[in-house]
């Protein structure tokens, strides 16, 4: 830094500093980096670490670059399902399904219960497919209703900032659901219903984990 380089290269930087070090320094080093003027390309193993510090992110599987975007894009539109267990605590819930098309929209049963994907001009053809829903996207009620896919609650994990469920649906999939520490959660044991927006779900061919169409979440920012 003081030398004021033309490129500056970080290899893992902050790895063996305590968490609480490591924090901090998510804070500080944009601040620090953006005071010169090198182009800097930092490595890192850790998401959070990525999404906090970098202007853009390149993604690297197997030694292949997989995606390069903004960080907001990187987590809203991942390219694979790959990437998108890459990024979020906790990870993303995949089922797999096979979508159809119903009154010009998307729709697919999970753990029995039929659930809308979106408008059917996300993709001009479907089969079998991952449907990927981010833990934050989850609504959890205690309430039947037909819109709504069953599970037991198996675990509580509070987090502070939000608290964590661990579910089992019907199939005997284990989803994730991230709610508000204020938010009615239940009880272990408890059957409880959950929902998500249909621009939360994110479609992923089965052969190939690459993502089918675009995201509604994104346009409509």
């Amino acid at each position: 830094l003081i030398g004021n380089p033309d490129v500056l290269l970080l290899d893992d930087p902050l790895r063996n500093v305590d968490a609480k070090l490591r924090y901090e320094m998510r804070l500080e080093l944009p601040n620090l980096l953006r005071r010169g003027t090198a182009a800097v390309l930092y490595v890192t193993q850790d998401y959070r670490e990525a999404m906090a510090i970098a202007d853009r992110i390149a993604v690297l599987i197997d030694g292949r670059l997989a995606q390069v975007a903004t960080p907001a894009d990187i987590y809203a539109q991942p390219a694979s399902v790959a990437i998108a267990r890459l990024f979020g605590d906790p990870t993303i819930n995949l089922a797999e399904v096979s979508p159809v098309v119903e009154h010009g929209m998307l729709s697919a049963a999970v753990a029995g219960a039929r659930m809308r994907l979106g408008s059917a001009d996300r993709a001009a053809s479907l089969g079998s497919c991952w449907l990927g829903v981010r833990p934050e996207d989850l609504v959890v009620s205690s309430a039947s209703a037909d819109d709504g896919i069953p599970a037991r609650i198996l675990a509580i994990t509070p987090m502070h900032e939000k608290a964590v469920l661990l579910l089992r649906l019907a199939d005997g999939t284990e989803w994730l659901a991230a709610l508000p520490p204020d938010a009615p959660q239940g009880a272990a044991d408890d059957t409880v219903f959950i929902r998500f927006a249909p621009e939360a779900a994110m479609l992923f061919d089965r052969a190939t984990g690459l993502r089918i169409g675009p995201s509604p979440r994104l346009k409509a920012a």
